[in-house]
């Protein structure tokens, strides 16, 4: 599993309308959503830190091809 998120710093594009159908996923549209809540989350629930470094470094790693250190 790799542990990863898009996210923009500005969208204006979708509006009212939007925002209004989908309240909940709008929130969570930030750079900060992974590190500021999807991880501590994991923690809370018995993520250990090798396993959340697997998600985040070793993983992405392997698939893109690159060496851990």
């Amino acid at each position: 599993m790799v542990l990863a998120h898009d996210a923009s710093c500005f969208i204006d594009y979708f509006g009212a309308a939007f925002e209004a159908i989908h309240p909940v996923v709008t929130p969570n549209w930030h750079f900060g959503y992974l590190s500021d809540e999807v991880i501590p989350a994991l923690r809370e629930a018995g993520v250990t830190e090798a396993q959340v470094d697997q998600m985040l470094v070793a993983n992405p790693q392997r698939y893109f091809g690159g060496s851990r250190p």
